[in-house]
């Protein structure tokens, strides 16, 4: 849910990068960091990676412009996207006021990609009635067996109205335009609740990367650690209780 800090003075709404291993979602913060000026943006902070990889989460917050009167600052997580680390997307989408699905768009790499956003739209659906904005980057496009994104978006089965978009995030292209998309999507109904005067409904101290840290390693010393269903297996569960 966004928020009005109060102490910071501006709005503060929170978008998730999702996707499986390997899409380039980490890719995608490290090239926002590098065009965005240092005074706009936080560094990128990735704690506890392994190797390179992102066990927890990257954590990214730029200055987004405004929305009214209020100036927007966003903060851009990604997940891990390793299948036996699934569970700790679940908070992270939980968090989530609008979502960047990365994926490898390659034919090969499609049955994974499919798996990931059927779990994705999964978790989505538990968060209804309240709809979070999606967004799908279909990367890698300069594989030679990519799929366009039209293609894409059609084997995953995408809803009609949501972004498919190109990118080829490893070498900066595609990368931007998301973005751009992604903010517009968040600030919509950011400047909705201005309109109708719900400003002070909103308000309260935003989250730091740090204190969500703290939260994921929390999580981590519960004994049951669930995988995420998938779309299917969502509606198997309700049909069946």
């Amino acid at each position: 849910m966004p928020v009005f800090d109060p102490i910071r003075r501006c709005l503060v709404a929170r978008v998730v990068y999702d996707g499986p291993a390997f899409g380039g979602k980490t890719t995608n913060l490290q090239q926002i960091t590098a065009f965005f000026p240092a005074e706009r943006r936080s560094e990128l902070f990735t704690p506890a990676s392994l190797k390179g990889r992102t066990m927890f989460f990257d954590w990214l917050e730029i200055q987004a412009g405004k929305v009214g009167v209020y100036p927007l600052r966003i903060q851009l997580l990604t997940v891990p996207g390793q299948g036996e680390r699934s569970y700790r997307r679940r908070p992270l989408l939980e968090s989530a006021d609008g979502v960047v699905f990365v994926c490898d768009s390659s034919f090969v790499h499609l049955p994974i990609a499919k798996k990931s956003y059927s779990q994705l739209r999964a978790a989505l659906r538990k968060r209804l009635p309240r709809v979070i904005p999606v967004l799908i980057q279909a990367n890698k496009q300069d594989k030679e067996d990519a799929l366009p994104p039209e293609e894409l978006g059609l084997a995953l089965r995408v809803p009609s109205g949501v972004q498919v978009l190109g990118a080829r995030a490893a070498a900066g292209e595609g990368v931007k335009d998301m973005l751009v998309s992604a903010i517009r999507s968040v600030a919509v109904e950011l400047q909705q609740q201005i309109s109708e005067g719900k400003i002070h409904q909103i308000m309260g101290q935003s989250q730091t990367a740090d204190e969500l840290f703290e939260v994921m390693l929390a999580l981590e010393d519960e004994e049951d650690h669930p995988p995420m269903e998938s779309d299917e297996e969502y509606d198997a569960a309700i049909v069946e209780h």
